[in-house]
C-alpha cells in the first residue's frame, strides 16, 4: 500500500472495520438479551469471529480505495518522467548509496523513489536492531500475520463442524493477506525512512534500498 502513511491506514482501517460491524449487527438483528443467554465459549467465539471477518473485510476495503487512488499517481510507475523530462532508470542491490539528507531533497523535487524488496522489509521489521523507531510498522505486520493464520486455523475448525470445505478458500485467503502484509509492510518502512535518518542509514549501510533515479543523478553515488 502507497498511498497512506501507516498512521492514516490504521484510522481508514478502524472506519472500515467498524462499519462493517455495524453492518453485521443490524444483518444479523443483534439482540443483547440473546446474547446473556449464550453459553460463554460460544459467545466469545463468536466476538472473534466476527471481529476478524471485520478487521479482514476492513483491509479488503483500504486495499481497494488504495489501489484507486494509486491510479491518480504517476509516481508509482517503474519508469516515468522526472520534473526535467528524463527517464528515471531503477538501482538494485547497493549499485549506488544516496544519503539521507540527499535523499530527501530529491524525493522531495520528484527526482527519486525510494525502494524496498518486500521480503527483506519483513526481515527487517521483524528485528529489533534494524527496525525503526517508530514500532507500527512491525505491530501491523504481526497483527496481520495472527488474523491470516487465525483465520485459516478456525476454518479448519469448521471443516471438522460444519462446511468441509470452508479450508479452501481460507487458504488462498491467508496466502492473499499473506502477500498483502508484505507490501504493505515494505511501504511503511519506505515512509518511516523519510523521517528517521537513523533507521534509513542502518538500512543503507547493509545495502537495503532501491532507487530510481536519473542516471546523471546516479553517477554521483554511484559505489566504487
Amino acid at each position: 500500500m502507497i498511498s497512506f502513511d501507516p498512521r492514516k491506514k490504521a484510522i481508514i482501517w478502524i472506519i472500515f472495520s467498524f462499519i462493517l460491524f455495524l453492518f453485521f449487527l443490524e444483518a444479523a438483528d443483534f439482540s443483547f438479551e440473546r446474547f446473556k443467554k449464550g453459553s460463554f465459549s460460544d459467545n466469545i467465539l463468536a466476538i472473534v469471529v466476527v471481529t476478524t471477518l471485520c478487521g479482514v473485510g476492513g483491509f479488503i476495503g483500504l486495499a481497494i480505495l488504495d489501489k484507486i487512488l494509486s491510479l491518480f499517481k504517476s509516481g508509482n510507475k517503474l519508469l516515468h518522467k522526472d520534473l526535467k523530462g528524463a527517464q528515471m532508470k531503477r538501482y538494485e542491490n547497493g549499485k549506488i548509496s544516496i544519503p539521507h539528507k540527499q535523499m530527501v531533497e530529491l524525493k522531495n523535487s520528484g527526482k527519486l523513489n525510494l525502494g524496498m524488496f518486500n521480503d527483506i522489509s519483513v526481515k527487517i521489521a521483524d528485528n529489533p536492531d534494524l527496525a525503526p523507531k517508530a514500532k507500527s510498522s512491525g505491530l501491523a505486520m504481526h497483527f496481520w500475520s495472527w488474523v491470516a493464520v487465525g483465520q485459516f486455523l478456525y476454518s479448519i475448525y469448521w471443516s471438522f463442524t460444519g462446511l468441509w470445505w470452508v479450508f479452501i478458500p481460507s487458504l488462498f485467503l491467508m496466502g492473499a493477506i499473506h502477500k498483502a502484509n508484505k507490501k504493505g509492510t515494505s511501504q511503511n518502512l519506505l515512509f518511516e525512512a523519510e523521517r528517521d535518518k537513523e533507521f534509513y542509514e542502518k538500512i543503507r549501510k547493509l545495502d537495503g534500498w532501491n532507487y530510481e533515479v536519473d542516471e546523471s543523478v546516479a553517477k554521483k553515488y554511484m559505489k566504487k
